[in-house]
């Protein structure tokens, strides 16, 4: 996802009063969210509720609740936390977010917030705001504010999906905060017979107050924020990186504040951005407010936050020579690239900033000699193919590159390659991480579909593959490889086929998930093979096919190949850094050894549970000496049954559901 950030500015100004305030007491807050996604218009409802009962150092928590619904939208939004939360003044929290974009077309997402529902005390105490540097009028904002009046936008690219959370993001958050101490604050409003009537409360003036270094002039004016720090040079520094245009210069006789607040971005009729300093009497007044406040029953404030989709595709650019898709793809603005026809590669296609979609027109991208790699992706860029085939030349190449990027494939075959999509988040010194979805599409590879080398974590967000209704393969070695050194990934295979001559996914890395879901199919010598992190396989199929399997033992590098449907191999990890598999109301079969098996039995920082299935062993003809309820005892979790089938061969698990 690539944030294409912008502020919106209303035109029109509604008249009402309000008067500027502070406070600097902390109290409590209860939270609770409601979420409504109507055509392409997303509402977030976040209710703060003040406790009946606070003092300083007390926090009580409340639910974090949210409701979705959707109309007319080619995808889905999610909402992701169910959540107790605690908040005081100072404290910050995450809206999590996850919106889906199902559709051909690139999205433009934009964020606005409005608060004119809160009461206004509260206006001025609680912002929001999109946690990322932007460029605003050629200045450098730290953090982008969130308003009814100012918005932050999103790019999602077709099917693909925006992931808003602590744990996992590919766009900056969003996120919320109960200012501390309020000195001030940034309106939207409209000038009128010497008064300032301000309509939204877009961000807070923030510097260290203190009732003893600050200091105020005979008529309880701010006159030093510090002690030496004068009211002029510090808003001089604070306006030369608010993202609005010009310097506020007290110095300039033509800079008057109106009714204390001074202009920012104002237009002739006196609508705009206004900034407001509060005095002292402010000060003490909100002290005031906020020990009634602690003592009443409490105080409910509603803001709302939109998220607006916007089809931001244009008109594509054609392109029927290798040197106009390289030039397109080196043009961080191109959007739509559409081949006219077949091109035959003679240098690897790179792609070092910027988002693009490579719609291949139901052509074909074809390696020349010489050449490894098809496309190249570094840090930093957002691609989407879709609608053609890639195609390599010998078994030394290597579909797709990336090192810190994001890649898109849809309905996308992908053929006579070494690798079809390689990820070296290990290489990105910056600490970035890729993000790879694969949907509907096809690839055949010589060795690797897919190989991961996630980021061990050296970067704010993990290594994240999402494989959806596609089939992927490794005729020479696996489906889906990973590497024990380089951990920190996500990767999720959903509704899909993936087999490896050697075993179809192996996963090793420690600190990392890997789910299998919604009806995938695995299958190689061993079918699954884990030797570090946290892997969930429900309601799939995993078979082992390897004709004659070796002991299990322990394997410095690799595995060993036991033939089992799943083996879970556990010497990579540590009482510090378990290792866990959980199987769910799925069938795991092997032709020649166990269903499922652990090695060694008794780790006990290695957890294999299997909760409801068909679990399927090998038995000798004729020596009926395979029982499946015995090798499925130490692994079957509790709540749940085992009965053997088919001579001792078969065993069901079910798992008992209280009512």
């Amino acid at each position: 996802m690539t944030e294409n950030n912008r502020t919106n500015n209303h035109s029109q100004c509604e008249l009402s009063h309000h008067e500027g305030v502070l406070k600097s007491l902390k109290r409590n807050v209860i939270l609770q969210a409601s979420l409504a996604f109507a055509t392409i218009l997303l509402t977030v409802v976040l209710v703060f509720s003040l406790t009946a009962a606070w003092y300083i150092n007390v926090v009580q928590t409340g639910d974090l609740a949210f409701e979705t619904k959707q109309w007319n939208f080619d995808g889905h939004i999610e909402l992701l936390s169910r959540q107790r939360i605690e908040a005081s003044p100072g404290d910050e929290g995450t809206i999590s977010l996850r919106i889906t974009n199902g559709g051909d077309h690139i999205v433009a997402a934009g964020a606005t917030v409005d608060k004119k529902a809160m009461e206004e005390e509260m206006q001025k105490r609680l912002y929001f705001y999109v946690d990322t540097a932007a460029s605003r009028n050629g200045e450098t904002v730290e953090r982008v504010f969130l308003s009814a009046t100012s918005s932050y936008a999103y790019t999602i690219l077709p099917h693909s999906t925006l992931e808003l959370t602590e744990t996992v993001k590919n766009g900056p958050l969003i996120r919320w905060m109960w200012v501390y101490d309020v000195l001030g604050y940034y309106v939207w409003g409209q000038s009128a017979d010497g008064t300032v009537v301000p309509q939204d409360y877009i961000r807070p003036i923030e510097y260290g107050y203190d009732p003893v270094t600050t200091t105020f002039d005979a008529d309880g004016e701010l006159a030093t924020v510090d002690g030496s720090v004068s009211v002029a040079s510090f808003l001089q520094n604070l306006t030369t990186s608010d993202g609005y245009e010009g310097v506020l210069d007290l110095t300039d006789p033509s800079v008057q504040a109106v009714d204390g607040y001074y202009p920012i971005s104002v237009n002739a009729d006196g609508c705009g951005v206004w900034l407001y300093l509060c005095d002292r009497e402010e000060i003490l007044g909100h002290m005031q407010y906020d020990t009634s406040l602690g003592s009443s029953t409490g105080v409910s404030c509603v803001a709302t936050l939109t998220i607006t989709g916007q089809n931001s595709r244009e008109d594509s650019i054609s392109v029927t020579t290798l040197q106009e898709l390289k030039e397109a793809l080196q043009d961080p603005t191109a959007g739509v690239i559409r081949l006219s026809d077949s091109l035959t590669l003679t240098e690897s296609l790179s792609m070092t900033e910027g988002t693009a979609i490579l719609d291949l027109n139901g052509h074909t991208l074809r390696m020349g000699e010489g050449v490894e790699t098809l496309v190249s992706l570094s840090s930093g860029a957002k691609l989407s193919i879709e609608n053609g085939t890639l195609e390599g030349s010998d078994a030394k190449a290597v579909a797709v590159d990336l090192t810190g990027a994001h890649l898109t494939m849809n309905d996308v075959t992908v053929t006579r390659v070494d690798t079809g999509v390689r990820i070296n988040d290990h290489n990105a010194a910056s600490g970035h991480s890729s993000t790879v979805y694969v949907n509907g599409s096809t690839i055949t590879a010589g060795q690797y579909g897919v190989r991961i080398y996630g980021n061990q974590n050296n970067a704010t967000t993990r290594t994240r593959v999402e494989i959806r209704d596609s089939d992927i393969s490794g005729t020479g070695y696996a489906g889906i490889l990973c590497n024990g050194t380089y951990g920190g990934t996500d990767t999720v295979v959903s509704n899909s086929t993936v087999s490896g001559l050697y075993t179809a996914i192996y996963h090793p890395q420690q600190d990392s998930t890997l789910t299998v879901e919604d009806r995938s199919v695995l299958t190689g010598y061993t079918g699954l093979v884990v030797k570090g992190g946290t892997v969930t396989v429900k309601d799939s199929t995993v078979r082992g096919i390897m004709e004659n399997p070796a002991q299990p033992a322990y394997s410095v590098s690799g595995w060993t190949d036991t033939g089992d449907g799943i083996y879970l191999e556990a010497n990579y990890a540590t009482v510090e850094t378990p290792v866990s598999v959980t199987v769910v109301n799925s069938t795991v079969t092997s032709d020649y050894a166990y269903a499922v098996r652990k090695y060694e039995a008794e780790a006990s920082y290695a957890v294999l549970t299997v909760r409801s299935g068909t679990y399927t062993g090998f038995a000798k003809a004729d020596t009926p000496d395979f029982s499946a309820a015995v090798s499925m005892a130490p692994y079957v979790a509790d709540g749940s049954s085992v009965a053997d089938q088919d001579g001792g061969r078969t065993c069901i698990v079910t798992q008992t559901v209280a009512p």
